[in-house]
């Protein structure tokens, strides 16, 4: 297995420039290295083209639901309803 990944030519938003541009990603042991354009892959690294996509190095969802109400009853505690468009549905309840 390659420990090494290159992301290419994706649109990059990251936090050190206001506007997102095409740029290169390098990972290397699962951390990103390098962010810039063209950058120069080593030897047997996994490429991906990610032309015509957005890509958000580092994003974290640190906001989610789980889906459970202290209430306990299912019907009425099912609250990631209301957030299907942005958090995949996900209830805890169902692994109890």
């Amino acid at each position: 297995m390659n420990d090494t990944i290159i992301i290419r030519n994706g649109t990059v938003h990251d936090a050190i420039n206001p506007k997102a541009t095409v740029k290169d990603i390098l990972i290397s042991n699962g951390k990103i290295s390098r962010i810039g354009k063209k950058l120069s892959a080593p030897s047997g690294a996994s490429v991906i083209d990610a032309s015509g996509l957005q890509v958000w190095p580092g994003l974290v969802e640190a906001h989610c639901h789980i889906g459970m109400s202290p209430f306990g009853t299912r019907d009425l505690s099912d609250y990631n309803e209301y957030t299907d468009a942005v958090t995949p549905q996900l209830e805890a309840i169902d692994g109890i």
